[in-house]
């Protein structure tokens, strides 16, 4: 059954028009509350020895920073139909079945939302040469313990169109597979294959240069009280 949206606060109400209906609602009861533990969790990443975040290949730079987290609370709102008091029985009393008032809870239970929602990198490309830098044909992996991990190209499309001119620097996003799809705890490389590295004066590729950067990260978890609140509902009909 449709219920719509109501409006926060004692006494104050909602309308709208069903089908040639008004129909109104209010909170008819105080709320209640039961504290709940909401969880989450974060990567945190480091480098493993002889890997550094900036790296130099020909006069190419390229240096990798781990993108920062957010845990944004969200709020998941849940209506059921219940059966009306002895007091909403009585005013519903002598009317049609289309004129009576629906009796719901509204429960909105909380959680947290770790924003971005994969591992995520911000890749600094700073171009030294005396031509135009283009990534397009470059090819992006990760491994995580060393087996290749699909990750879908649309995560770091804006990479491989990048066109950086000379003495540019340039960041692009650069988005891993789902946190949800990997281990607690792994070993992480990042590689970027055929990059080119020396352009001639015509702007013919002479030589293409691999990047990698290996990684550990492990992921941190969190954790607070909130309450999750249930509230009687009303929605009338006249």
């Amino acid at each position: 059954m449709r219920l719509m949206r109501l409006v926060k606060g004692i006494g104050m109400c909602a309308t709208t028009l069903v089908g040639f209906v008004l129909t109104f609602g209010c909170e008819s009861a105080p709320e209640t509350q039961q504290p709940i533990t909401v969880s989450w969790k974060t990567p945190e990443f480091s480098f493993t020895p002889g890997t550094d975040a900036e790296q130099r290949r020909d006069d190419v730079i390229m240096t990798l920073l781990p993108y920062p987290y957010k845990a944004e609370d969200k709020m998941d709102i849940e209506d059921r139909e219940r059966p009306p008091d002895f007091g909403e029985t009585f005013a519903d009393a002598g009317k049609k079945p289309e004129e009576r008032s629906q009796y719901f809870t509204r429960r909105q239970v909380p959680r947290v939302v770790v924003v971005p929602e994969s591992l995520a990198f911000q890749l600094k490309v700073n171009n030294n040469l005396e031509r135009t830098l283009r990534l397009a044909g470059s090819t992006v992996r990760f491994k995580i313990n060393g087996k290749s991990v699909p990750v879908p190209q649309t995560n770091y499309a804006d990479l491989l169109a990048a066109v950086v001119v000379p003495r540019e620097e340039l960041d692009f996003p650069v988005y891993g597979p789902a946190l949800t799809d990997i281990p607690m705890s792994a070993n992480l490389i990042f590689q970027i294959f055929d990059v080119p590295t020396d352009v001639n004066q015509a702007g013919v590729v002479q030589k293409k240069t691999n990047f990698e950067w290996v990684l550990k990260y492990r992921m941190d978890e969190h954790s607070k009280q909130a309450p999750v609140t249930e509230t009687k509902m009303v929605q009338r009909r006249r």
